[in-house]
């Protein structure tokens, strides 16, 4: 069940109405947590702060949700390891929509660049002989990175849908900002005479699900998403 099914159901279920749109917000750096809500907020009015400590009492450890709090009213939820892998795969198995438009504004250049880079990382890794490793086995080798807070703050953006909805064009922004720090703490290819290792596999899986990611917030938007730098 999706996260913002999963609130809802959970509203319904203590009385509250339930909004059309459920937003859910990544947290910001420092901050512990993965994705943040006011649903509370909006529902509940002055009693925000008890319905969103009744909401994480019911879904610490339901579905996606390792832990969540209370704070301020809002709810703070941590995500699964298995959620995190569950979005890259959903990616990756999710042919990219595509568009013609090579006009981007101005603020959505870097989100082209970003996509362009992707696949050129994608391209040298494979090139290495470096595959991506998007079975079931993508829970186990993404525990070993997702404590690295570069990689999980993408991880969380990639389970985020927004391919045309309210703020595509923001949450496409922060995306490929996330990427850009990804890609310059990572390695995606081995070095020399190193072999391929599973970090690589991971790594790569990422790379290519944040490209399918870009390409078709990009495509909602009537854009092209480029191949090469």
């Amino acid at each position: 069940m999706e996260l913002t099914e999963l609130l809802g159901r959970h509203l319904h279920e203590l009385g509250c109405p339930v909004p059309e749109v459920i937003d859910l917000q990544p947290v910001r750096r420092g901050r512990s947590g993965d994705l943040s809500t006011a649903v509370a907020h909006r529902v509940a009015g002055a009693g925000a702060g008890q319905l969103a400590v009744r909401l994480a009492r019911r879904l610490e450890g339901v579905g996606a949700v390792a832990q969540a709090r209370a704070e301020a009213g809002y709810l703070i939820l941590t995500l699964t390891t298995t959620a995190l892998a569950t979005g890259v795969r959903q990616l990756l198995d999710t042919a990219p929509r595509r568009a013609t438009g090579t006009a981007w504004p101005a603020p959505l250049h870097p989100v082209a660049f970003a996509h362009a880079r992707c696949r050129n990382v994608a391209r040298a890794a494979r090139a290495h002989g470096v595959r991506s490793d998007p079975g079931a086995e993508l829970d186990s080798t993404l525990t070993a990175v997702v404590g690295e807070w570069h990689t999980r703050r993408l991880l969380v953006r990639l389970t985020l849908d927004r391919p045309g909805g309210t703020g595509a064009a923001v949450a496409l922004r922060d995306l490929a900002a996330c990427y850009q720090d990804f890609y310059r703490r990572t390695r995606t290819a081995p070095r020399g005479s190193e072999p391929v290792a599973s970090v690589h596999r991971t790594h790569l899986a990422v790379t290519e699900a944040t490209a399918v990611a870009l390409a078709t917030g990009l495509a909602a938007l009537g854009l092209h998403a480029p191949e090469h730098l």
